[in-house]
């Protein structure tokens, strides 16, 4: 093992006294990632919730938790949501943590919520899969369907993981320099469901709060 995986791993094993479940989760995590690395300071895209729960417990800015206890309270504790968002309910159960303002109306047999603030807009939509089976060339042609033509070509699927029965997908694109798409596409049944943020312009860093919707998603 090399020092610098050696002094990595120590420093995990030390915080481990303060909150040994978190730590327990974000290495849980890493060990079954793609990109193994392990002790690793840079966390594989689909481990960013286990690391921000047990960076917030380590600085103090959470409290640990016992082993047993559920994991969702706190993981929602450590993402922020701004002030003025609220919960974007379905008839079904499912919400989402979302910009004041929005609705959910039927569009062309589909299920649509969509709000506008400072210049960005927030999109929630919801689409039948038509009972297919999930694949993974169905996830990526649901995808493409949804961001259009002209953005599938730069369209990047990434972090998947499950809770459950629910498969949770970020995803981003650019279309053609003008535009992008930053969100998540969570499928449960026969539903897909995409949150995500949609800005006109070109920008150089993901929206400023991407991850209170990425990881506002919740369900009975």
């Amino acid at each position: 093992m090399s020092k610098l995986c050696r002094a990595s791993c120590d420093d995990y094993v030390q915080g481990a006294a303060r909150c040994p479940v978190e730590i327990h989760d974000a290495l849980s995590c890493q060990q079954r990632a793609d990109d193994f690395l392990i002790c690793s300071s840079v966390s594989p895209e689909e481990c960013a919730k286990q690391v921000l729960v047990m960076q917030d417990c380590r600085s103090g800015k959470i409290a640990p938790v016992e082993w047993g206890k559920a994991r969702e309270q706190t993981q929602e504790e450590s993402i922020q949501v701004p002030s003025d968002w609220t919960r974007l309910h379905h008839p079904s159960g499912f919400s989402s943590s979302f910009p004041a303002g929005a609705q959910w109306e039927a569009v062309a047999g589909t299920e649509l919520a969509v709000v506008k603030t400072d210049g960005i807009e927030y999109r929630a939509h919801r689409v039948a899969l038509g009972g297919k089976k999930l694949t993974d060339s169905l996830i990526l042609r649901t995808a493409s369907q949804e961001v259009g033509r002209d953005c599938e070509a730069k369209l990047k699927l990434h972090g998947r993981y499950e809770t459950g029965d629910t498969v949770h997908i970020r995803f981003h694109t650019t279309c053609k320099g003008d535009q992008d798409d930053y969100g998540v596409l969570h499928i449960r049944g026969d539903h897909a469901l995409f949150v995500y943020i949609h800005r006109v312009g070109s920008f150089d860093a993901p929206p400023e709060h991407l991850d209170a919707l990425v990881f506002g998603y919740s369900e009975p």
